[in-house]
């Protein structure tokens, strides 16, 4: 199975007031966290950049946990991320020829590794749509395969995911795990502190 990972990292964050990208998790950047761990499981991975591409570009290629492997890592600019998310994913999967998409978030970075090992895991032949669930909430990412991504790129940019989710040839997979991180989404101040604060926590007691 050929997995590329697909992350978006093109938003404005203005609810956070500063980029969420490069906010410091675990004593890494978000993205950095996340690419990092991509990586176990993506023979390739495609980040999605719009708002401050050049600052989110330089900071890709400075990092030096990504240096070994930065040639699978290719930086996609989203000239119309202003027009929404939606933009974002279709731009992102022009770069990507076939197989299975691991679409993720930048505002999640704490997933831990063994979520990635697992999640991949479930993919089948038999669903094009695959979503982890917790205390039967739906989360992300999301892995969907090439019949899906075709779906996307035939859909007008002011559609969204959650409209195209509902066509009826799209057979899903929801994947009941034992990861709450899934449901995290790390958007605000506030939120940002939630996650310090744990993190500090687990630092403490483990």
């Amino acid at each position: 199975m050929e997995l590329t990972g697909l992350l978006l990292c093109a938003g404005l964050s203005a609810r956070m007031g500063y980029n969420k990208t490069l906010l410091n998790y675990n004593n890494s950047s978000f993205i950095s966290n996340i690419l990092f761990k991509m990586n176990r499981v993506c023979s390739k991975l495609i980040v999605v950049t719009g708002y401050q591409h050049k600052i989110i570009s330089k900071a890709i290629n400075e990092d030096e946990s990504l240096k070994p492997f930065i040639d699978k890592v290719t930086v996609v600019e989203n000239e119309n991320y202003i027009k929404g998310m939606f933009t974002s994913l279709k731009q992102g999967i022009k770069e990507i020829d076939s197989g299975y998409i691991l679409y993720h978030f930048v505002d999640n970075p704490s997933l831990p590794l063994n979520f990635y090992i697992d999640f991949q895991m479930q993919v089948n032949k038999n669903n094009n749509w695959f979503q982890p669930v917790f205390g039967g909430k739906k989360g992300h990412p999301i892995i969907i395969d090439d019949f899906v991504a075709k779906l996307i790129l035939a859909e007008d940019e002011n559609s969204n995911l959650k409209s195209l989710s509902l066509n009826n040839h799209i057979k899903k997979f929801y994947w009941v795990c034992d990861y709450p991180e899934i449901l995290y989404d790390i958007d605000t101040p506030a939120d940002y502190k939630m996650l310090k604060n744990e993190d500090e926590h687990i630092r403490k007691n483990y």
